[in-house]
């Protein structure tokens, strides 16, 4: 029978060591052409009452070794407020109007089997979200960081941010971070609660050049649309790993020895946006409606792929004064694989609760 997770079921099983694992298996996969991931699609519609746009999207993968698809979907009501002079992505949640019921997580992942077609699991998608996108940065540190790298800088100190520094601690012996966001009171509450969770010294620092400056490691996890970090401030053989487009400009990349992603096909990184109820793209700030560096093939021809590091076709790192880079790409192959390892876990420490398959499994049969 179908098992539904809820996200604290999810975060009982699931910790960030297994669920890089999981994601090296379907990278790898996804190099070979054993797993497969389709772009994301939104639907953008007016939400009036609200003066806000809500967002449909949707996005799916399959990993043949995993034996599973999966199709994420999700349904935010969004604005793009100018915080500190940039203009920065914010859910609308209860927390901002009381009208809403929706939290800053509102989707679900609906997890299939591919030998029977049957669905194996339907998932909240909170915790997998955070963990498949940190898990991810995480394994750019694996394979592109210096092995000897200690001190870290963190861009951001929120809920993501928090599985960035998770990750970024499974894959290197850090023994220093430094966290900068704009506001003060997050970071300084950011450090000290990470400290105590992980043992690790970590200080807030009070711009994004400190953080940045004299790191081996640089992890950006923000909501900015535009660019938060300068090329000046890297030192020689640095790491820096992004996940939004708009967090880093074309110096950065000129710079970088290696350029990496996790995404083979180029085309699977642009996200088709429909837009309903005469919404202006000029009042969106996101990559797909303003000009930068992802719209320039050469970039993307750079671009490495992390699945064919993984496994010695594509080289990685070669020397300890190289910057490398590392764009973290969200996709539906991810929720795939850790939603599999979610229900496999799930299923084995009995966490989750049973649905009743004949809700599901359809008596119109078609003869």
């Amino acid at each position: 029978m179908p098992l539904l997770l809820r996200n604290q079921d999810v975060s009982s099983v699931l910790s960030m060591a297994p669920v890089m694992e999981v994601l090296e298996t379907a990278f790898k996969d996804l190099y070979r052409g054993d797993a497969i991931t389709a772009p994301r699609v939104d639907i953008l519609s007016p939400s009036p009452k609200h003066n806000a746009i809500h967002g449909l999207k949707s996005m799916s993968g399959v990993v043949l070794s995993l034996g599973v698809g999966a199709v994420r979907t999700d349904s935010d009501l969004l604005r793009w407020p100018e915080i500190n002079g940039a203009p920065r992505r914010v859910k609308l949640t209860t927390a901002q109007d009381s009208g809403v019921p929706i939290g800053k997580e509102n989707g679900t992942v609906f997890l299939y089997s591919l030998e029977t077609g049957a669905m194996l699991s339907i998932i909240q998608d909170g915790h997998i979200q955070r963990l498949r996108v940190g898990g991810t940065s995480g394994l750019g540190v694996k394979y592109l960081a210096r092995r000897n790298a200690r001190v870290a800088g963190i861009l951001g100190s929120g809920w993501q941010a928090e599985a960035q520094l998770l990750s970024l601690l499974v894959a290197r012996d850090i023994t220093e971070v430094k966290v900068y966001s704009p506001n003060t009171s997050h970071r300084e509450e950011f450090a000290k609660r990470m400290a105590e969770i992980t043992g690790v010294f970590i200080r807030a620092v009070s711009s994004a050049e400190d953080a940045t400056r004299n790191s081996d490691v640089v992890l950006i996890s923000t909501n900015s649309k535009k660019p938060v970090i300068r090329t000046e401030w890297l030192e020689p053989g640095t790491h820096v790993g992004f996940i939004i487009r708009l967090e880093v400009d074309e110096a950065l990349l000129d710079r970088a020895d290696i350029l990496a992603t996790n995404v083979k096909d180029w085309g699977a990184t642009k996200t088709y946006n429909y837009l309903v109820g005469g919404i202006n793209p000029d009042d969106i700030a996101e990559e797909d409606f303003v000009p930068g560096w992802w719209v320039n093939d050469s970039y993307w021809n750079k671009m490495r792929h992390l699945g064919g590091i993984m496994i010695g076709d594509v080289p990685g790192r070669t020397g300890e004064e190289q910057i490398t880079c590392f764009y973290s790409k969200g996709m539906g192959l991810q929720f795939a694989a850790v939603g599999a390892l979610a229900y496999r876990l799930a299923r084995k420490q009995g966490v989750g609760i049973e649905l009743n398959d004949e809700w599901f499994l359809q008596d119109a049969y078609q003869k």
